[in-house]
């Protein structure tokens, strides 16, 4: 390839003072006479020696303007089809407006018939609850009922000072003492066994102690029983533990070894003061004022001035059927709801002086503590005392004393002994009944379209 060294331009004179120069740096002035004519339009190639990154803004920046205008036109574009859009749903729902209210008009009665339904249901409803609580709006009051017999019975058995329920106090101590009792007896046993089949063991003396102090406790809880044992008749207390001492020796006199005639004698014996000491517990208790509840029933009646209390108590049938409506009270009186607290009790009373002592006090209790009620009043009460019929008993023998050798009489315990006190016998406790006729004031109606 030719090469051709440039030593001067044709087109171009230099200046004649730097004439040397130039010449010695003519190839330096290449690159300037190159832009110069670059710069005129007259070369065919076209050169930058800007660098790239400044060059390729300059590009973009020159283009900046077409982005925008296309944007511009995008955005044209899409405003018109949204506008055409809009318009033409505006045009359609200009027909679709009847037909709508049309189907709001539908909806609004059918929502209607709904309602009118669901009120239907509730007015059948409040029918219903109005005739449930006319059927048990009287059940509210059966507490004060029950509460009204709670209070009379505890001032029934009060003691001289007063203390209201007493002497049902003193039964429940002597049932717990009773119990104790049982169960120090059954250690004691445990205790002395050990004793005999151990004699000489380490813990020998330990299980003596131990004995010891439970024998200790016995004797407390016996003395408390024996308390309740005389607790009508306290000035013969000294008398009953005489006769408990004689009891005791001729029990310990039956476990040695005697022949049939001896153990047959002292087993006669024994009866007898065992009759003596369960004839004085029995005068104690039958001045107590304890009972027992064997029945307590509640009954509502419509009209209570129909019922009679006395023929109730008696039996009789009488009295107005509890629950009944019938008519009218009789004499044009206002019928009154009400309940008929009926209970039955034994009680060591003898008849009379159940009758005396509960007879006019009930009445009486019964007033008081009603007399500050304002829903319940009371209306009447019925007592009556007796003997039991078809129960106790024994025959003709007498209780305490069974045949034994020779045809001598043994303890055999009362006839119909006491659950709480073995020793005594039921067959001649006093069976009473009581009635209360209570009036209740029904609340008040409530008014239409009003829920109780």
């Amino acid at each position: 390839m030719p090469v051709v060294r440039v030593d001067t331009f044709a087109n171009m004179t230099p200046p004649e003072s730097n004439a040397g120069m130039f010449s010695d740096n003519i190839l330096s002035a290449a690159v300037t006479y190159g832009l110069a004519a670059q710069g005129l339009g007259l070369t065919r190639i076209q050169s930058n020696l800007l660098p790239e990154e400044i060059e390729t803004r300059r590009r973009w920046a020159a283009k900046r303007p077409w982005f925008v205008a296309a944007a511009a036109c995008l955005l044209a574009a899409v405003s018109c089809m949204t506008f055409r859009a809009f318009t033409d749903t505006r045009i359609l729902a200009r027909d679709d407006d009847m037909t709508q209210a049309q189907r709001n008009v539908k909806d609004v009665q059918e929502i209607q018939k709904q309602y009118q339904a669901y009120e239907g249901q509730g007015r059948d409803k409040q029918k219903l609850l109005a005739g449930e609580s006319d059927l048990y709006w009287p059940r509210p009051y059966w507490i004060d009922g029950q509460n009204l017999v709670r209070h009379v019975l505890g001032v029934l058995s009060a003691d001289a000072q007063g203390r209201a329920g007493a002497h049902q106090e003193l039964l429940a101590d002597y049932a717990r003492d009773l119990e104790e009792r049982q169960k120090l007896e059954r250690t004691q046993t445990d205790l002395e066994n050990v004793l005999l089949e151990k004699p000489a063991d380490r813990l020998a003396q330990e299980t003596r102690d131990r004995l010891e102090k439970v024998r200790g406790e016995i004797k407390t809880v016996k003395d408390k029983i024996r308390k309740f044992m005389v607790a009508g008749t306290p000035e013969k207390e000294s008398a009953y533990i005489d006769a408990e001492a004689k009891v005791d020796e001729l029990a310990a006199q039956a476990q040695k070894p005697l022949t049939e005639s001896e153990y047959t004698a002292v087993a006669s014996k024994r009866a007898e003061a065992q009759q003596v000491l369960d004839q004085m517990a029995a005068e104690s208790f039958a001045k107590l004022a304890i009972f027992r509840v064997r029945e307590l029933t509640t009954t509502y009646s419509e009209d209570i001035t129909k019922v009679d209390a006395n023929a109730l108590v008696a039996g009789s049938g009488k009295g107005a059927t509890p629950g009944a409506s019938g008519g009218p009270a009789k004499g044009g009186a206002k019928s009154a709801p009400g309940f008929i607290v009926s209970m039955t009790g034994l009680t060591g009373l003898s008849t009379s002086d159940a009758t005396k002592r509960f007879s006019d006090s009930i009445k009486e209790q019964s007033r008081k503590f009603l007399e500050n009620s304002i829903q319940m009043k009371l209306h009447d009460v019925g007592f009556l005392a007796s003997t039991r019929q078809g129960e106790g008993a024994g025959g003709d023998r007498p209780a305490g004393f069974r045949p034994g050798p020779g045809g001598n009489p043994m303890d055999a315990g009362p006839a119909m002994p006491d659950p709480l006190m073995p020793r005594r016998d039921m067959g001649k406790d006093t069976e009473f009944k009581i009635v209360w006729l209570l009036t209740i004031e029904p609340p008040a109606k409530p008014a239409p379209g009003e829920v109780r």
